[in-house]
């Protein structure tokens, strides 16, 4: 029997702002109509290796090294005219912030007729019905009238359901979710994470959905990349992530989320300290100065990303097998 080949692989990763590393030898693969999670703190380099694999740094930050192949075709070797033939069609990304994202000077229509003109030989008209389509699947009503309107025009949550139908407007292969419910209200939260689920299951895309929020990967992700300091820290299977941490960071992010049998007033677990400047490291594992099983080995040696329960995941924790028990 043979294992499918994933859609996206990613090896040695490297991201660059001055002599800085914040995305540090990162390596990890999306398989076809699969959800990848990537999780962690603000400052661990996730929205960076998000910018990477799409080409869309910003200028201070360069990629340094590493492979990125999407479907066998290798991405790191082309050059911006190459990147933009892909960017929509085949990989799209739904940014953190929509408002920033879309242009205060252009419509909505224009936005997405300029957009979906880019990938399909459509002319101005059929562009434009088309657009009015997208809004509608995203569940924006009066989508005439939103067409017409400018960004500072809408709410938050209804730029954030108009950036989902632009990144979704050519069917890519790959949906890159940056932080795609941040500040928005559980109910317009849900109904984001139901369109990207419904997305996933017509057109079996693949997605990598960056955020913070663990229940939020308890109910989209199938695997998960835990981040820290700019290196991935632990991966695994979401069900066994959930069922019992072995990266001591990991369960200290679990630990945090509120739990609905927590009696009244009880105080949640926090993570004392803070993430690591880049660039500050000088050697050992990256969470010891936080850690509670910190041991000399720690502090002395920098763990790679160890084998654990069969090799059915991997966690660069020196003492993994005391964690979570």
């Amino acid at each position: 029997m043979t294992t499918e080949a994933p859609l996206l692989t990613v090896e040695n990763l490297t991201v660059m702002i001055g002599g800085a590393a914040v995305v540090d030898h990162v390596s990890f693969a999306v398989g076809r109509s699969q959800v990848v999670a990537i999780v962690g703190e603000s400052g661990c380099g996730k929205s960076m290796t998000a910018f990477a694999l799409m080409d869309l740094l910003p200028t201070a930050a360069r990629r340094t090294g590493g492979a990125i192949e999407l479907d066998g075709m290798p991405l790191h070797g082309l050059d911006e005219a190459g990147m933009r033939k892909l960017r929509g069609k085949e990989m799209s990304i739904i940014f953190q912030e929509p408002v920033a994202a879309l242009d205060p000077l252009m419509t909505v229509g224009d936005q997405l007729v300029e957009a979906i003109r880019a990938h399909q030989d459509l002319d101005k008209a059929q562009a434009l019905y088309r657009a009015r389509a997208l809004l509608e699947t995203v569940g924006i009503t009066d989508a005439g009238l939103r067409l017409k309107q400018y960004p500072f025009e809408l709410s938050g949550g209804m730029c954030q359901r108009v950036m989902i139908a632009g990144a979704l407007g050519s069917e890519p292969r790959l949906l890159i979710a940056d932080e795609p419910t941040t500040a928005l209200d559980v109910t317009i939260q849900a109904q984001i994470l139901e369109l990207i689920k419904q997305r996933r299951a017509e057109i079996g895309a693949s997605v990598i959905l960056i955020t913070h929020d663990m229940g939020v990967v308890a109910d989209m992700a199938d695997r998960v990349l835990v981040m820290y300091a700019g290196r991935i820290v632990e991966e695994a299977d979401a069900f066994d992530l959930f069922g019992r941490p072995r990266h001591p960071y990991t369960e200290a992010l679990l630990r945090s989320v509120p739990r609905l049998d927590d009696q009244p007033g009880t105080r949640l677990p926090v993570i004392e300290g803070a993430v690591p400047r880049p660039g500050s490291h000088v050697g050992g594992c990256r969470f010891a100065s936080r850690c509670p099983l910190v041991i000399d080995q720690c502090r002395a040696e920098e763990p790679g990303l160890l084998p654990v329960d069969g090799g059915r995941r991997r966690s660069a924790c020196w003492r993994h097998e005391e964690v979570g028990a």
